[in-house]
């Protein structure tokens, strides 16, 4: 990388300004050390040799787009130590809550929106649910996500962490003011576990997907039927509420199993139109967005948790549809 910035005579890889290639192969620069840290046995780089890379970074780092994301090595490294088994807590910000996830778990998934939807502070600790640490037993012990700490409080179990924020932070309400209508609401979030059971019985089976008796499908209908019978975008009116957001997680995972078994299955537009139209229109469910080739992916290649998130540990993890499914069953509060 110093050859290459000493042959372009330039401050930055993009000339007088930051740019495209800055930008990517800044992150670990800035993690450098990290290793050393965590390994305890420190090095130093040969600056005499990295003159125009020292200048580099020094310069980088005092970007306001690069500042802003910038965390001390010594606050990474414990982090990163966070992640293993036998390790220690990472550490908390002050005045932010934290959500204990897993970026594939669908449950993990409805509290990360939830958050989002409350505009609770919080930080995100993903947890490597092949291999959990130790400390996280502390906070949850059967060692499931999600789990929420709120001022000290853990909460566990999703729609338990959903409810509990909803009343906590009334705006916006996730449920309707009328209680006939919250109860039928309520209703409805617990028979949703048929498409939780589906999503894996599909997963499961050797039968073709496409098959218009699938089970998601089943599913999917059921719930398309009953946004109809509510006349409303949303099964929360105009806008999302809890039902919506309890059940999204599944709606964007619906075409895995058939990724992954590569029987692929189309839903019809003319049979589920108002549902697929109530998944297109809100934000808050973009922040939340896994994506459909990374879940099938991870699915395919066996989930290792946190550290999947590069693309070179996705190319590594090379486990068994069978192995996945049990992550998958296992990640969260599944059988409930």
């Amino acid at each position: 990388m110093e050859t290459e910035l000493e042959e372009r005579g330039t401050t930055f890889y993009g000339g007088d300004a930051p740019g495209m290639v800055d930008y990517m192969i800044w992150p670990w620069v800035e993690r450098a050390r990290v290793p050393s840290l965590i390994d305890g046995e420190d090095f130093d780089f040969p600056k005499d040799k990295l003159l125009k890379l020292v200048v580099w970074k020094n310069e980088m780092k005092e970007r306001k787009e690069v500042k802003d994301t910038i965390m001390d090595p010594q606050i990474q490294a414990t982090f990163y130590k966070g992640y293993f088994t036998g390790s220690t807590e990472p550490p908390k910000e002050e005045g932010k809550s934290r959500l204990y996830s897993m970026n594939f778990c669908p449950f993990a998934q409805r509290a990360r929106i939830v958050c989002n939807v409350k505009k609770i502070p919080h930080d995100i600790v993903n947890i490597d649910l092949k291999n959990k640490p130790d400390w996280y037993f502390k906070i949850h012990p059967k060692g499931l996500v999600p789990a929420l700490d709120l001022e000290g409080q853990i909460l566990v179990e999703s729609l338990d962490i959903a409810e509990f924020l909803d009343e906590k932070f009334p705006d916006p309400p996730l449920y309707p003011a009328d209680p006939e209508k919250k109860a039928k609401d309520k209703e409805l979030i617990g028979k949703f576990g048929k498409l939780t059971a589906a999503w894996s019985v599909a997963l499961h089976s050797k039968d073709d997907t496409t098959s218009q008796e699938n089970p998601i499908t089943n599913a999917l209908l059921n719930m398309e039927t009953e946004l109809v019978k509510r006349g409303t975008t949303f099964y929360g009116g105009d806008s999302p509420g809890m039902v919506d957001y309890m059940f999204w997680p599944w709606v964007e995972r619906s075409r895995v199993p058939s990724l992954i078994t590569g029987e692929d299955f189309d839903f019809s537009k003319d049979k589920l139109p108002k549902l697929l139209l109530s998944a297109a229109e809100d934000p808050w469910l973009d922040l939340s967005h896994v994506g459909e080739s990374s879940l099938s992916q991870q699915s395919d290649n066996g989930v290792q948790g946190l550290l999947s998130c590069g693309d070179d540990m996705v190319s590594r993890q090379q486990e068994t549809v069978s192995s996945l499914v049990s992550q998958f069953v296992g990640v969260g509060e599944w059988d409930t």
